[in-house]
């Protein structure tokens, strides 16, 4: 990397365009670009907050919604919760619930809004870079537009994407700016930038690689190649540093997949797989979903073919470096800004993600502009029919975003897109089921519980007891048994398995059984308070009036709103002939649930019984 070329210039025969110094086109094309942004995603506005993950970062974190607090800011910078080391993008959620609370909408505008910055960036970074108006237009409008990007836009919980890609295109202006008239204020300032943008997101670890593609094309600096990368250093230790905190993170949560479970063969198949499908999502985006499950089955000549397209695409961009530098650096671009994310590392459960295009395809989207304002160039292709060509792609993609955006409105409708454009997606189906079942709708929800556990049977306890549960609820309880066994087979001390399966049976009358699995539930949860009740009806059942009793009083003890609990009390007071206690009780059921008319007639008994 030592071109003969010197700094920052553009090529001037790869396109025409109005003088640098005329404004007005840089700020047109800026008001396209917010317009553009704002078509595909100012619907976001009246989204819910999804179940994948915004629990975790938003709805459900008490330190974020504790705002800036001095032990939520602590919490930030030490926390490995959420398996990541992200306290940039803590301080952000702080910072959105401060503003908004847990009103989802004002959460999505910010990440549009951080969105639209990135691009704004990215179109004037080029612009500076290059000299050139109408490419850096073009891959910035692709990047604001393109339906691979609204996951990272529309899911709030992928802050993390944006805020961490925001702090990179500072970094690579800075650079930029240190690259023209170099000093320790100007490299510090793109050391500090790389830091605070790896706090937002460890994707940021391949950044000084991006650096010295850009000094290579199109910087030009006429500066040795080893000086170059000596002056990296700083940069590659930050990476070095947030590399080791991520898999810390990782690791101490339990996200990353072991080599028994992932082989590394199978990651590297994976991972050349993923390189061609972004680009075929890239050019032709439909049946894009939140999750892509990660196949164990993978066609062996699909993937030599992938791996060979990939090196053959390789060579050619390298071998072109002189006369169209553009291609190489575009291409290394992708490849290196994907390799923290394709899995060689297995963290989770997918195969790929959209997500992670997010950063590489600009790559891409410069070796598309640059490649055509060379051809048009040489071709003399009439502006009209340039013009034309541009704003017809540009406006599909747009099109094509305001739909992935609108799948993202709500878990439901993302579920259900991700079940009808992949196959065997189990999340899906589990998500699906348990949106359902949290609803009321149990009929609804078993197909989805059903396909989940057929997909991966040993994966998923809750689905199989979940299953049991509607079973039971169906009057179904063999079916019930059957699921819940499965449970009991795998997490013995499952607590409401354990209680689901007493009460069923108890419902069939086998009492020993029943109380086996009520007293399993409540010795691996004390304050189980339906079980402790469960079991104080099978032993008043087993005439076992004392131990009843005392299991009745801990239901109360660890609920003391259960009315039902107070009147079986009540009765087991009774039975043993301490009909003040049991007056009592009575007399609390129908205080907490005026309508319960066992309770009533119970108390007018016992009062009947002690005035004899």
């Amino acid at each position: 990397m030592n071109p003969n070329r010197k700094s920052g210039r553009r090529d001037r025969n790869v396109s025409a365009e109005p003088p640098q110094n005329n404004r007005k086109w840089t700020f047109a094309v800026i008001a396209v670009l917010a317009a553009l942004t704002m078509a595909v995603f100012w619907q976001v506005r009246h989204h819910e907050f999804v179940e994948i993950d915004d629990e975790l970062y938003i709805t459900r974190n008490p330190h974020v919604q504790q705002g800036f607090t001095a032990e939520s800011v602590r919490w930030a910078v030490t926390s490995f919760y959420a398996t990541n080391w992200h306290p940039v993008t803590w301080l952000s959620h702080m910072l959105d619930v401060r503003l908004f609370g847990l009103r989802p909408g004002g959460h999505h505008l910010v990440s549009v809004a951080i969105h639209l910055a990135n691009a704004i960036l990215l179109f004037l970074l080029l612009r500076r870079l290059t000299g050139d108006l109408w490419p850096g237009a073009f891959v910035a409008a692709l990047f604001a537009v393109h339906p691979l990007d609204a996951e990272s836009v529309a899911w709030v919980a992928e802050r993390k994407n944006v805020l961490s890609t925001f702090f990179w295109l500072c970094a690579l202006w800075l650079h930029a700016v240190y690259a023209a008239r170099p000093n320790a204020v100007r490299y510090a300032a793109v050391w500090v930038a790389l830091a605070v943008g790896l706090m937002a997101k460890p994707m940021l670890v391949m950044a000084p690689v991006t650096l010295l593609l850009l000094d290579y094309w199109p910087l030009r600096r006429p500066v040795p190649f080893w000086k170059l990368l000596i002056e990296k250093i700083p940069f590659f230790a930050l990476s070095a540093f947030s590399s080791y905190m991520t898999v810390l993170a990782q690791r101490t949560g339990g996200a990353m997949a072991p080599l028994d479970m992932v082989p590394v063969s199978h990651r590297v198949a994976n991972a050349l797989l993923s390189c061609v499908r972004y680009l075929e999502q890239m050019v032709w985006p439909s049946g894009l979903a939140f999750f892509y499950p990660l196949s164990h089955d993978l066609p062996y000549a699909t993937v030599i073919g992938a791996g060979l397209a990939i090196l053959t695409v390789t060579v050619l961009a390298v071998l072109a470096m002189r006369r169209a530098p553009y291609l190489a650096v575009g291409w290394l671009w992708y490849l290196v800004t994907l390799v923290p994310v394709l899995g060689l590392v297995q963290v989770g459960r997918q195969a790929m993600a959209d997500r992670y295009t997010y950063v590489p395809l600009i790559g891409i989207y410069m070796i598309l502009a640059w490649s055509g304002a060379a051809a048009i160039s040489k071709w003399r292709v009439p502006r009209a029919a340039v013009a034309a060509v541009t704003i017809g792609v540009i406006l599909a993609l747009s099109a094509a975003g305001h739909q992935a955006v609108a799948h993202w409105q709500n878990s439901g409708a993302l579920y259900e897109q991700a079940i009808r454009h992949t196959n065997d997606n189990y999340l899906a189906h589990y998500n699906l089921a348990n949106r359902l079942f949290s609803q009321g709708r149990m009929d609804e929800s078993l197909p989805h519980y059903l396909e989940a556990v057929r997909i991966k049977p040993y994966y998923y306890p809750s689905a199989h007891f979940n299953l049991g549960y509607a079973y039971a609820q169906k009057g179904s309880l063999d079916d019930a048994i059957r699921q819940l066994e499965y449970v009991l087979t795998v997490q013995p001390g499952h607590a409401k398995a354990n209680n689901t399966m007493g009460t069923i049976l108890f419902k069939k009358g086998k009492l020993d059984e029943a109380v086996v699995h009520f007293g399993r539930a409540t010795q691996t949860h004390p304050d189980y308070s339906d079980a402790h009740n469960n079991l104080g009806n099978v032993l008043f059942q087993q005439k076992k009036y004392a131990d009843a009793i005392r299991h009745y009083q801990e239901s109360i003890r660890s609920d003391p709103g259960k009315a039902l609990a107070h009147l079986n009390l009540g009765n087991a007071w009774a039975m043993r002939g301490n009909l003040d206690q049991a007056i009592l009780h009575f007399t609390e059921a129908l205080r907490l649930n005026p309508g319960l008319a066992q309770a009533q007639t119970n108390l007018d008994e016992a009062r009947k019984l002690l005035k004899k």
